[in-house]
């Protein structure tokens, strides 16, 4: 059984065109890749492997990156970013990936805590930096865990 690389489209051994597409069935390329479901070469003009007929678009797409550009591996845990940003502002979101984000929030509740040592109405303050770091932790692990279930449908 062979599909047509361009629609997927099953075809018969007599055919030297797509049914459907009309797309040609002798195309020679000189990039091959191997397929992602059966293992065999095909060429890198292909959308669906004409073996098995699984689809190759995931071939040509970015993955997902974090603020500062590093790709990003694995899902985080959303609920250990909120714990980490409980016990110190920045860390949820270091642990999320955004590591110049978290570092400028632990620079900010820092200096708003020496602050609030001399002059104590500011307390509000970094009360409300604290919230916003636990925010901030769950919405950057939340952002980044969407990105990475995109990028493997």
């Amino acid at each position: 059984m062979t599909f047509c690389p361009y629609c997927g489209e099953e075809l018969t051994s007599k055919d030297t065109e797509c049914p459907r597409c009309h797309g040609p069935l002798m195309i020679t390329a000189p990039t091959v890749y191997k397929c992602f479901s059966c293992g065999k070469e095909i060429s890198d003009e292909y959308r669906f492997c004409p073996h098995c007929g699984t689809d190759q678009s995931k071939r040509n797409k970015e993955p997902p990156k974090t603020r500062e550009g590093s790709a990003v591996v694995k899902e985080k845990d959303e609920v250990v970013a909120i714990i980490l940003s409980v016990i110190f502002t920045g860390f949820g979101t270091l642990y999320a990936g955004s590591v110049t984000r978290g570092i400028t929030l632990m620079f900010a509740q820092v200096l708003m805590l020496v602050i609030t040592f001399f002059v104590f109405y500011t307390f509000p303050i970094c009360f409300v930096l604290w919230i916003y770091g636990i925010y901030d932790g769950y919405k950057e692990t939340h952002r980044i865990n969407e990105m990475l279930r995109e990028y493997n449908s």
